[in-house]
């Protein structure tokens, strides 16, 4: 870490330490996974799938750059604590693991490979067919049970969007990202 800034480095220290605090011994490490290809670019740093090694399980893993913790570390600790007080959800994307090396942090996550809501909506309309208004309904409750349960626990999801909807390979719908999502007081 040595070519950080001061800043960037105490970030990455305090990071560590909070993220230490929050998961106990029941977490993971660079040196579980290995890498499979770029997924996509956020605002904080890149997606990317991930081959769980003592399984052969793909995974997503959300990686911050250490640069970008003296900006976002509340916000990562926190995006990591409300996937841990949701996670076993059924309609929520599962929580794996988070750790944090030189280059970065990495938020581990279920993947969910049937893509997201976003993706199929623009699948159809070049299909030029619509979604059955059963599918709608569907994937409504699906979320709506989601969103229950969030509430439930006082979180609140702030980006729900298509985007953020998910599929797994049930095609069951999963709430995903939770950058932005709060915690109500």
């Amino acid at each position: 870490m040595e070519r950080l800034s001061n800043g960037s480095q105490l970030a990455a220290q305090l990071l560590a330490a909070q993220l230490g605090s929050l998961l106990g011994p029941n977490t993971c490490g660079p040196e579980d996974f290995e890498r499979v290809k770029a997924l996509g670019q956020g605002s904080h740093g890149t997606t990317r799938l991930v081959r769980r090694k003592h399984d052969g399980r793909l995974v997503c893993s959300k990686h911050v750059p250490t640069e970008r913790f003296p900006k976002v570390a509340s916000q990562v600790v926190r995006e990591v604590e409300i996937l841990m007080m949701c996670d076993g959800h059924p309609h929520i994307i599962g929580f794996i693991g988070a750790f944090v090396t030189a280059d970065g942090l990495d938020i581990v996550q279920e993947f969910a490979e049937g893509g997201t809501l976003q993706q199929r909506i623009d699948r159809r309309r070049e299909l030029q067919d619509p979604l059955l208004e059963s599918e709608v309904l569907d994937t409504f409750i699906q979320l709506t049970g989601a969103l229950e349960h969030l509430h439930s626990h006082k979180v609140l999801h702030r980006d729900l969007k298509p985007a953020n909807v998910f599929f797994d390979r049930r095609n069951l719908a999963r709430l995903g990202d939770f950058g932005i999502a709060a915690i109500a007081k």
